[in-house]
């Protein structure tokens, strides 16, 4: 599932991405109004959490040196992870101050052997300054060697932005230096997200306080940001106030730029296309896909979808690469079991939100397109565990399409050759037939004195029975009808079994009896109600009753 896997934010909300859909999480034991963030390993599981202030283990417990940090919990990205290049067990977590606070840009080691494979802060490696003067804008995005990534904030006053790098030898404290257009003349344009888009290619500040939005093309081979473009965002529809503009995600296509403007509690959520980077063709292509929405923090999701934090519900842009209302806002898509989201999403680093290789389901017969285009590779392989599907198995594209031979789990394989190194990727592709009508039999009879299980079981399916119960058999000890909904990524059907109870069969055929040749007997050793099926010795299967001659049984 990839580092994304699990979000804790809020008012001690989460949710964790199963089979890339968001499943709600109640066993958070933060507090973060604004800036949080999470970090999973490559198979999804939690490793630590963090507002930036404090560091939660995966038992969601405070490291024993994981507490006094200097991020602010009210920042707008207090607190960023990543992994240290080369190493299999050490983290670097960034965090940046709050509005009236000066403690700047610092960070701090994190061990994963250290508290018995718990994690903790290293000793004399926490809160080290890297720059004493910044926003609470943090970003991380990977090289695109897969050397190292990039750190970028930019400083409280002025219009500089810096960028760090970071490679095996840990931080470069040397930043690269780009410059704006927006100059800040007070600590309250402090306010609002950097985001960097997925493939590294752009860069969105969110000036709240000045009500504009600056994007920047970025250079993800020297940490350069060029070519700035501001965009003035609009009036609050319903309310007479410019808006501020907090929140920013790019679409994964990075192509669509999706702002959250807000004045108090109006707000709404604008779309702009970027595809051709030019001021006013991109002002012209704003489009409001919802306005009089509480919004917050967009964070792009594994499945490729954009969240957005909304009181106690995050609302879910499905698909982020499609202009205008096809996008498909989705208002209340998550609900957090109660939980307020406040303002902040978790700060993660967007080249490693989508995993290359999906772990998801398709219908058999149809295609699944890949795309894992990466600026500084040199080859691509896939391997696609279908051995059935002839030359076609294989392929050297970086954006592949494949239709499965069969149905199935197929492992399939990704390796990306860069200049230094290379990248292997997995991931199960589960091919399944549509669910099939009949599996429960339109009246079963089972044994009084037997309660058993009554299953619907089909390869891939999910299952909702009219209990609740979400396996693919239940246990039924009255009679009645039971109803069941089975899905998978081919349909939906509803199946159905009237269970009839009965009591157990007492048969008795008599005592041995002899027939004279001409002679026929009539044999009923039992009553034919409730029974299901019949089969004499002879091979009739017709009646209860059997009628045999001396003669059948010569």
């Amino acid at each position: 599932q990839g580092p994304a896997s699990n979000w804790y934010f809020g008012l001690r909300a989460g949710i964790r991405f199963d089979n890339l859909e968001p499943n709600t999480l109640l066993d958070s034991e933060m507090r973060a109004f604004e800036g949080c963030t999470s970090y999973s390993s490559e198979s999804g599981n939690l490793l630590f959490y963090s507002n930036g202030d404090t560091v939660w283990n995966r038992n969601h417990q405070p490291m024993p040196n994981g507490t006094g940090l200097q991020g602010h919990p009210s920042a707008t990205q207090s607190v960023a992870f990543c992994q240290l290049p080369n190493t299999n067990s050490k983290y670097l977590i960034f965090t940046t101050d709050g509005f009236n606070l000066n403690v700047g840009l610092r960070y701090s080691v994190i061990d994963m052997d250290l508290d018995g494979g718990l994690g903790d802060i290293v000793f004399g490696q926490k809160n080290i300054i890297v720059l004493d003067s910044v926003t609470e804008k943090l970003g991380i995005i990977e090289k695109c060697d897969k050397t190292g990534y990039w750190v970028i904030t930019n400083q409280t006053l002025g219009n500089t932005i810096f960028t760090f790098s970071i490679d095996s030898n840990g931080l470069d404290t040397n930043a690269n230096i780009s410059q704006g257009q927006i100059s800040y003349s007070s600590l309250g344009a402090k306010f609002g997200y950097l985001r960097i888009s997925s493939k590294g290619n752009y860069v969105a500040l969110c000036h709240e306080m000045n009500h504009k939005v600056e994007l920047f093309q970025f250079d993800n081979q020297t940490g350069l940001l060029s070519n700035p473009i501001v965009i003035q965002t609009p009036n609050l529809i319903n309310f007479p106030a410019q808006s501020k503009p907090y929140g920013a995600e790019f679409s994964p296509n990075e192509e669509l730029l999706y702002i959250t403007p807000r004045n108090g509690f109006d707000s709404y959520i604008a779309q702009y296309n970027i595809s051709i980077y030019d001021s006013t063709t991109i002002k012209a292509s704003e489009f409001i896909l919802k306005d009089s929405i509480w919004t917050g923090a967009l964070q792009l999701g594994p499945n490729g979808h954009i969240y957005g934090s909304s009181l106690n519900h995050l609302f879910e842009i499905e698909n982020p690469n499609e202009i205008g209302s096809a996008a498909n806002l989705i208002e209340s898509a998550v609900y957090l079991g109660g939980r307020p989201a406040y303002d902040g999403l978790p700060n993660f680093i967007n080249s490693e939100v989508i995993p290359p290789i999906p772990n998801l389901q398709i219908c058999f017969g149809d295609s699944i397109a890949f795309d894992y285009e990466q600026e500084c590779a040199i080859s691509y392989f896939w391997n696609f565990d279908d051995p059935g599907s002839g030359s076609t198995n294989t392929s050297s594209l970086s954006n592949p399409v494949h239709t499965f031979s069969d149905t199935g789990n197929f492992n399939v394989q990704l390796i990306v050759q860069y200049p230094t190194l290379s990248d292997t990727f997995s991931n199960i592709i589960t091919v399944v037939l549509p669910p099939a009508p009949g599996v429960l039999k339109d009246t079963t009879y089972l044994c009084s004195t037997q309660p058993t299980y009554l299953s619907a079981f089909q390869f891939g399916a999910e299952y909702t029975w009219e209990n609740g119960s979400d396996s693919s058999a239940i246990l039924v000890n009255d009679t009645g009808w039971y109803v069941c909904t089975i899905y998978n990524a081919c349909t939906t059907i509803i199946d159905s079994s009237f269970v009839r109870f009965v009591e157990p069969l007492n048969i008795d055929l008599g005592i041995d009896t002899f027939l004279c040749d001409s002679a026929i007997i009539a044999l009923n050793a039992f009553s034919a109600a409730n029974v299901e099926s019949v089969m004499w010795s002879t091979g009739d299967t017709a009646s209860a009753t059997l009628e045999i001659s001396h003669s059948e049984l010569e």
